[in-house]
């Protein structure tokens, strides 16, 4: 059972310990360091609101929620979100972004911006437009891996015109992720022999990484095993 409330004093080495998970991974979200229990408790203090999501009873989720900036600007929210990874797959982001959502309304935010959705985090993005939220655009090379990589952008080809998009993605030295599963046959054919050209001419290579799916790897760029075991978690590979 999943239960969605305000945190309680309680509740801080818990929410500090999801979000020092979160930070450790380096994959979400932009802070290097973690915070201590004295500091996590003044950070979750000075926030509009925080929540925490509780499954079974074990806090193993929270947001924070505040304004994305001041004065003219002030009505525009933003959230962060953070959950354990023993707790991942039981729904508890969906309802951390949606009880952010009625908390944002009701503490007078009139549009909730996200500022820094990492391309790779296909799992959050794909959440984020099932409740509504609208890409406005891409910064290309805004957030830096651990590696000092770009993380792999997940692609999922609905045209041939989508060659574009790699040709981009593949300039600036970043992995593109293919996948095909829900792609026209033909068109899933067209884009890859595409993508075989475009490697062999810069020297880059394809993998396949699973059924359906493949990276287009510029020279020098490789997969991790945490790129991997995301894109497993996110749904994109099956295994």
């Amino acid at each position: 059972m999943i239960e969605v409330r305000g945190y309680r004093a309680e509740d801080v080495p818990a929410m500090v310990a999801a979000w020092n998970e979160v930070v450790r991974d380096g994959v979400a979200f932009p802070q290097v360091d973690e915070l201590s229990l004295e500091e996590g408790a003044a950070f979750f203090a000075e926030q509009t609101y925080c929540g925490v999501a509780a499954l079974d009873g074990v806090v193993c989720g929270m947001y924070i929620l505040h304004p994305n900036n001041i004065g003219r600007c002030g009505h525009l929210g933003n959230a962060s979100y953070a959950v354990s990874s023993e707790a991942r797959g039981h729904g508890l982001g969906k309802a951390l972004v949606a009880d952010s959502l009625a908390q944002a309304k009701a503490h007078g935010f009139r549009v909730m911006q996200f500022n820094a959705v990492v391309a790779s985090n296909t799992g959050a993005r794909h959440l984020y437009e099932k409740l509504g939220v609208v890409q406005l655009g891409t910064i290309t090379g805004g957030f830096r891996m651990p590696s000092g990589n770009l993380p792999p952008y997940v692609l999922r080809p609905a045209s041939y015109e989508d060659v574009q998009t790699v040709v981009r993605r593949v300039r600036t030295n970043q992995a593109v992720v293919l996948n095909f599963r829900h792609t026209n046959i033909d068109i899933a054919k067209r884009v890859l022999d595409f993508c075989y050209g475009l490697s062999f001419g810069i020297d880059g290579e394809i993998s396949e990484l699973g059924d359906r799916v493949f990276a287009v790897l510029p020279h020098g760029i490789t997969l991790s095993q945490s790129d991997i075991d995301k894109l497993v978690a996110d749904g994109e590979i099956i295994r």
